[in-house]
């Protein structure tokens, strides 16, 4: 195991993605702005284009996550890609505004410190304590307040999260548990970020927030959901069942027509596709594809500073639900529900950062969300919580 921080890990979900392993930081940016000023600095120097990796937490204005701040990317000191099978050990160096003697042997000291690549550690079985937050019962009283039709009147979706902690003497190694999670995972995106020893965020989410080549941008409102059948027969009813089905269209119309909302301000043109259903491992979502042509001085961060916190994770209007979240919500979201991805000049690939576990020395926390809409029914949507998590629940030996 390396031994430089920060350590982060990033593929798309797309057939035949790259693949990034990255170690050290030639800068670190805690906002948007101080990002985007770097981004055009490189751009007007011109030349090969560096890509930039991290993310953003859920909601900036709560206490979030030990070593995990609001806003956080990397531009890496190393950069080890795999590209349809080929591999290439990149190393940033950086002379704008540095002394260059100093930059070498700084990039020199990161290099030394390399070790030769080990396997994996296996993932031993281990004993876990299991406590949510809220309780089932807080839980359906919660879902009471948002379904209530004075409360629906302004407020028709709100995204209620849990948070599932598993407590343990000692915790596995996270690499390893992302790298089986995966493994069952090929129609979604895998990230691991560790900005400090003993403080790991991994996750493999279905969900896109953006992905931009040039000024064409294509997201998706994925919203509504139904558990997969035991055979295809019944697989295929329960996504027609879906489709049709009253509570979760709403819940995805939410979502797209605030996405719409947003890039109309921003863009020339936007598209939406049909309905349709998305098939992963233990659940099946309802999704919308959504391409948009970009104004021409449109920037990462003013999307960024639009588009999240989506529909999806939070709920609509976006201000009002927010605030029941915050009045309700004990536990920390921190970066779940949030950003994580990777953003150069030319092109950027997001994720919504669902389907994610925080590690820590002794605990582990995992973490699900329901949008609560007219129709919804507090046990149904306290079982797809379960379900949500029930692919990491599995290879921690929980399922």
């Amino acid at each position: 195991m390396q031994s430089v921080y920060p350590r982060l890990y990033w593929q798309s979900r797309d057939a035949g993605a790259v693949e990034y392993a990255l170690l050290g930081a030639v800068n670190t940016f805690d906002s948007l702005a101080a990002l985007e000023i770097d981004l055009v600095a490189q751009a007007d120097i011109g030349g090969q284009q560096p890509d930039y990796f991290g993310g953003m937490a859920f909601d900036p204005h709560t206490p979030g996550w030990e070593h995990f701040p609001a806003c956080h990317f990397v531009l890496p000191r190393i950069e080890l890609k795999r590209d349809q099978g080929v591999l290439t050990l990149s190393l940033n160096l950086r002379f704008d505004d540095r002394c260059p003697t100093a930059e070498i042997a700084q990039a020199r000291a990161c290099l030394d410190t390399l070790v030769a690549e080990q396997p994996l550690p296996r993932l031993q079985p281990l004993v876990y304590q299991r406590e949510d937050c809220p309780s089932q019962q807080e839980w359906a009283a919660w879902v009471g307040q948002v379904t209530n039709p004075d409360h629906l009147v302004h407020t028709p979706k709100v995204v209620l999260s849990r948070e599932t902690r598993l407590t343990t003497p000692e915790t596995p190694n996270p690499w390893a548990l992302l790298s089986r999670w995966q493994a069952g995972a090929a129609d979604c995106f895998h990230f691991g970020i560790q900005l400090a020893a003993h403080k790991t965020f991994i996750g493999c989410p279905p969900e896109r927030l953006y992905k931009r080549e040039g000024r064409h941008l294509m997201t998706e409102a994925l919203a509504g959901t139904t558990r997969r059948g035991r055979d295809a027969s019944q697989d295929q009813a329960l996504a027609a069942e879906l489709l049709a089905d009253k509570k979760n269209t709403l819940e995805n119309q939410c979502v797209y027509q605030q996405l719409l909302t947003h890039l109309e301000l921003l863009s020339d043109h936007v598209n939406m596709g049909e309905a349709h259903t998305v098939k992963l491992r233990s659940i099946q979502h309802i999704r919308r594809l959504i391409h948009a042509e970009l104004n021409s001085n449109i920037t990462d961060q003013q999307l960024l500073s639009a588009l999240p916190p989506t529909p999806a994770v939070g709920g609509v209007p976006r201000e009002s639900a927010l605030a029941f979240i915050r009045q309700h919500e004990r536990h920390q979201r921190g970066w779940y529900a949030g950003v994580f991805g990777r953003i150069s000049h030319m092109s950027s690939d997001l994720a919504v950062t669902i389907r994610c576990a925080h590690i820590g020395p002794t605990a582990i926390r995992l973490y699900a969300g329901a949008g609560i809409v007219a129709g919804s029914q507090p046990d149904e949507e306290w079982r797809e919580l379960d379900t949500k998590i029930a692919d990491i629940m599995s290879l921690l030996g929980m399922g």
